[in-house]
C-alpha cells in the first residue's frame, strides 16, 4: 500500500489523458526549463557515453538535435567538430542553451521544420523527447516530419522510456502525468507534465508508419530506456 501511495504522489493515472494537450505540456516545460536544463548538464558525461554508438555510425553531413533543450547534446557534438543544429519549440529552453554558449539554435515546432527534404544525415530524437508529446496524432506527425528531413542514406536515432524495463513499470498504464522533481530533490511545479512509456513493438510500428523501414536496437530489454536507430532504406 505504501508503494502505491508513493507512486500516486509522483504519477497520476486517473486524470483524463485525452484532455492533456500540447498547450498544457508546453506551459509545463516552460515552467521547469531552467531546472531541467541544469539537471541535464549535471549528467553530461553519461549522455555522452549513451551517444557513443550513435556517433560511431555517423560518417558525414549535418546532425539535427530535435528537442535540444539546454543544448547538452549539441555541445557534445560541437566539441567533436560535428556540424549540428539544435531545434526546440520552447524559447526558455533555447535561452538556457545560449547561456552555455551553444550556437546553431533554431526555435521551431517539430512538425513544421524550416529545412529542406533529406538535408540531415542523422536526426536525434534522444533522451525521451517523443514520450512527453501528448496525443498519438501529434507524435505521428512529428515522426513523419523527421522522416522528411532525414536523408535517404541517413538515420534517426531515438530513445524513449522502456515500458518493460521492470515488472512494476509493465503493470503501469503506458500514459501518465507526473510532477517534476529536480536532482536537488526540490519540487519545481505543482502543474503536471505528460509522458508515455513504449515497448519496442509499439515504437517500431509508429516508425514504420512514418516511413522508416529498418531498425537496429541499441539497448537491452531490461534497460530503463529503449534506444534504436531507424533507417529509411
Amino acid at each position: 500500500m505504501k508503494i502505491i501511495q508513493l507512486l500516486s504522489h509522483f504519477f497520476s493515472f486517473s486524470q483524463s489523458i485525452s484532455s492533456f494537450n500540447l498547450e498544457k505540456q508546453r506551459s509545463f516545460i516552460k515552467e521547469i526549463a531552467s531546472h531541467y536544463c541544469k539537471d541535464r548538464w549535471a549528467v553530461r558525461e553519461n549522455i555522452s557515453k549513451e551517444l557513443e554508438p550513435v556517433i560511431s555510425e555517423y560518417s558525414k553531413g549535418i546532425i539535427l538535435d530535435l528537442g535540444t533543450g539546454g543544448g547538452v547534446i549539441l555541445s557534445i557534438l560541437q566539441e567533436k567538430g560535428i556540424p549540428a543544429v539544435g531545434v526546440d519549440v520552447v524559447g526558455e529552453m533555447l535561452k538556457e542553451a545560449q547561456l552555455k554558449g551553444i550556437r546553431s539554435l533554431v526555435q521551431s515546432d517539430g512538425v513544421k521544420l524550416p529545412f529542406e527534404d533529406g538535408i540531415f544525415s542523422v536526426v536525434l530524437l534522444w533522451g525521451n523527447t517523443l514520450g512527453p508529446i501528448p496525443g498519438e496524432d501529434n507524435r505521428a506527425a512529428l515522426l513523419q516530419e523527421l522522416r522528411r528531413v532525414t536523408s535517404p542514406d541517413g538515420f534517426l536515432a531515438i530513445s524513449v522510456l522502456n515500458r518493460f524495463s521492470s515488472p512494476l513499470r509493465a503493470l503501469m498504464p503506458h500514459e501518465y502525468t507526473f510532477l517534476y522533481k529536480s536532482r536537488s530533490n526540490d519540487w519545481i511545479s505543482k502543474a503536471r507534465g505528460y509522458n508515455r512509456y513504449y515497448s519496442f513493438g509499439e515504437l517500431k510500428r509508429q516508425l514504420k508508419v512514418a516511413g522508416f523501414n529498418n531498425f537496429y536496437r541499441l539497448t537491452k530489454s531490461s534497460d530503463s530506456s529503449l534506444a534504436l536507430l531507424a533507417y529509411p532504406n
